[in-house]
């Protein structure tokens, strides 16, 4: 869940540059053998450089994380682990949008050609979500 929900999508997001001393949020998501483990810390800000910026947990074994200052990704040459929020309002913003978006996807995948839904959308309610995707669409593509 974690990972989609962080995900930011194909479009490159650019964020603030943070400063020295600034406090963010900071989402740890991994796997262990008994299933998925997410953990959330308020970090602080140590260093900044030209391309990247370093975080450090608070607390007995603090953990420093770097991340790249144009997209406040993190800098890995694996799958990241760490996802960085301006704080935990942000996030649980990104977290009720990503559960928006796939209620709406699996709306539209049991609604598809191929299964009678057990309810029909009004021409109305077609119209209007038509008007909302080509408005998307098109901000998307200029």
């Amino acid at each position: 869940m974690i990972a989609t929900v962080l995900g930011v999508g194909s479009r490159m997001e650019t964020k603030r540059k943070p400063m020295f001393g600034d406090t963010l949020y900071m989402v740890t998501s991994g796997r262990r053998l008994n299933g998925p483990v997410e953990n959330e810390y308020p970090v602080t800000v140590i260093k900044v450089g030209r391309k990247f910026f370093t975080v450090v947990t608070t607390g007995k074994w603090p953990m420093e994380v770097q991340f790249h200052l144009e997209d406040w990704k993190q800098v890995t040459e694996y799958m990241p682990t760490h996802y960085l929020y301006e704080s935990k309002e942000v996030y649980n913003l990104a977290v009720k949008r990503a559960s928006m978006m796939g209620e709406v996807t699996q709306f539209f995948r049991e609604y598809s050609a191929y299964v009678v839904p057990k309810k029909r959308l009004s021409d109305t309610q077609l119209e209007t979500i038509y008007n909302i995707v080509m408005e998307v669409t098109n901000e998307n593509t200029d």
